[in-house]
């Protein structure tokens, strides 16, 4: 599972405010730590400010992560644990993340300014998160079934 969400998928972020309207966002870029009971994603703070002033250690986070080409989709539930700004090995896996991405929805026929301005690497914030539990979320049966559940591994569920 690490590997398919450190990879060129779409990530889109959710949160909530105090008084539970939802917010969302798209992050450029996920690693998988500690094996996998934590993970980082980056999210440009300008791009999503709704999203990011809703994010605060001990909060709740969603993240879904999706293969543009098969669909394939699945949410982590999360803890925040820690925010932070970007670092420079951060700014590293949002460069990477933007290449791979852009050559992915390029072969699927996105044009580059259909993808250059959310895939921007200014103003990146770091959320680390706790993982909690994992969901698929491809399209058919099975779709919302739980794979892991009360904390386990990330890295442990398999795509």
């Amino acid at each position: 599972m690490a590997a398919f969400i450190e990879g060129p998928v779409m990530t889109v972020l959710a949160a909530r405010d105090d008084a539970l309207r939802p917010s969302i966002g798209r992050g450029i870029g996920t690693r998988c730590l500690a094996g996998g009971t934590l993970a980082d994603t980056l999210v440009p703070r300008a791009l999503w400010p709704a999203v990011t002033a809703n994010l605060h250690p001990g909060w709740p986070l969603a993240l879904t992560f999706v293969d543009a080409a098969s669909y394939q989709s699945f949410q982590v539930k999360a803890q925040i644990e820690a925010l932070a700004p970007a670092d420079a090995a951060d700014l590293d896996l949002a460069r990477r993340y933007r290449a791979l991405v852009m050559a992915k929805l390029t072969a699927l026929g996105v044009t580059n300014e259909q993808m250059a301005w959310w895939l921007s690497e200014r103003d990146l914030m770091r959320v680390r998160y706790r993982p909690l539990d994992l969901y698929r979320q491809t399209p058919g049966p099975g779709a919302g079934s739980r794979i892991v559940a009360g904390g386990a591994p990330v890295a442990g569920g398999t795509p």
